[in-house]
Parts: structure tokens; C-alpha cells; sequence
């Protein structure tokens, strides 16, 4: 399994959390996580770019971009491609970085469990309080 963590996201966390699972000798469930950025292989690729690569990878886009309402605009690409999005939302207006990472690493087996498999639908969403959900376009 591939987590992609989009540009919303620090590289660096990303990059952390590649270095823990790789870690993890005893779980079967090793994935591989890293940036937007270095799956693309350049800053700034948009939105549908990265559906489309991602998908085609079999991979995951983890996403908190604000323009997540505007989902239905890429419904197309994710899919075509068959791109699996976990939109990660905050009950709170503002969070911090420390807090989405502690969110992120005490839900991690959670996540990787619940984004396990190819079938539709594509898009989740993954609230602090709440869990995974599929989220409709």
C-alpha cells in the first residue's frame, strides 16, 4: 500500500512516517508513505496530476485541502484512475501541526486497516473525532 501525502501536508512529516513503518519489523502491514512532492517529482502539481498518478500507483492521496468541497470537479480522474483520497478533517478552524501528526500517528494502524482494499468508493474522509467514512462527490 502507498500513502501520498499532498502538499497540505508537510514533506517532512511524510518522510517520518516512511522512516516508522520501515521500522515496524513485527507488522505485516508495512506501506510506504511519502510526499506529493517526491512522488511527483516536482512542487506544485495539481490536484487531478496527482489523482491521476497516484491512482495509476494503486496509491492513496491524504489530503486537508480546504478545497475539498470542490471534490465533485475531480470525480472524473479519481475514478478513471481509480485513486483512493482521505480527506482529513479538523473539528477545530485552526489545528497545529503537533496535534495532526499525534491525530495521524495514534490512528496510523486504524488508517492503514480501513484504506486497505480497491473497491469503491474512493474518497473517504478521515475525521479526528469520528473515524473513516466514505465522503459521497
Amino acid at each position: 500500500m502507498l500513502f501520498v501525502f499532498d502538499e497540505n501536508f508537510s514533506k517532512h512529516m511524510a518522510a517520518a512516517l516512511h522512516l516508522l513503518e520501515k521500522s515496524a519489523f513485527d507488522d505485516k502491514s508495512i506501506v510506504d508513505v511519502t510526499s506529493a512532492e517526491l512522488f511527483m517529482g516536482k512542487k506544485g502539481a495539481t490536484d487531478p496530476q496527482l489523482y491521476e498518478a497516484v491512482g495509476k500507483a494503486n496509491g492513496i492521496v491524504f489530503t486537508k485541502d480546504k478545497d475539498f468541497r470542490h471534490i465533485k470537479l475531480y470525480e472524473k480522474v479519481i475514478e478513471e484512475h481509480r485513486a483512493k483520497v482521505l480527506f482529513f478533517r479538523s473539528s477545530k478552524k485552526v489545528i497545529l501541526f503537533w496535534d495532526i501528526l499525534t491525530v495521524i500517528v495514534n490512528r496510523w494502524q486504524y488508517i492503514k486497516e480501513k484504506m486497505d482494499g480497491d473497491c469503491p468508493p474512493y474518497v473517504y474522509e478521515f475525521d479526528i473525532n469520528g473515524g473513516i467514512s466514505p465522503r459521497p462527490f
